[in-house]
């Protein structure tokens, strides 16, 4: 019995003593920072993805309808289609929406919205310009001479985190790109009426 008490007490001193175990603990503490500021990390990286991608969208598209000479409403909807295309791997069928509209300088008066077409996604979104047929509310520092057009595309995406929503801020972005048409006015949509 004596033996047996010695050879505990001899095995609880050796116990006490052991430090091995420590660098598991530390192991777990750092695993659980690490795995989370790689999280972190991913979620910033596709924050700036998506508004890359957006200014991508506004310019392929704002661009590709400056270089129409002339412009049908068709047209306009095959270029939404590859807006979805180019916001990959993001998507914007249903959680954003691209709108394009042209705006000409009026003599006397505030540019006006000669037509404005929106698609790409289902999000429901108000252009920041106006609606067609009425004055344009230009951003600031823009001015358009009388006879002149301009082409603005804008994009609405409804963002959503992955993970954390401290670190990007899930809500509305959005983004706009301004051209001025290259081989006419495009003041107006083939096929379409004119404002009066």
């Amino acid at each position: 019995m004596k033996n047996m008490i010695g050879w505990c007490r001899r095995k609880f001193a050796s116990f006490t003593r052991d430090r091995s175990g420590n660098v598991l603990l530390e192991l777990g503490f750092a695993t659980s920072i690490l795995a989370t500021m790689t999280m972190g990390g991913v979620e910033v990286g596709r924050y700036v993805l998506m508004h890359q991608k957006l200014e991508r969208v506004v310019s392929s598209v704002g661009d590709l309808v400056s270089q129409s000479e002339d412009l049908t409403p068709t047209h306009v909807t095959n270029l939404f289609d590859a807006a979805q295309h180019v916001i990959q791997p993001f998507e914007l069928a249903d959680n954003g929406v691209v709108i394009v509209s042209s705006i000409l300088g009026v003599e006397g008066s505030p540019p006006q919205i000669s037509w404005q077409m929106s698609g790409g996604g289902t999000l429901i979104a108000a252009s920041e310009l106006g609606l067609a047929c009425n004055d344009a509310t230009l951003p600031e520092g823009f001015t358009l001479v009388p006879g002149d057009t301009a082409i603005i595309a804008e994009v609405f995406f409804e963002y959503t985190p992955w993970m954390f929503e401290g670190i990007a801020e899930p809500g509305q972005q959005y983004h706009r790109a301004l051209f001025r048409p290259r081989f006419g006015t495009l003041s107006v949509l083939e096929g379409e009426p004119p404002c009066p």
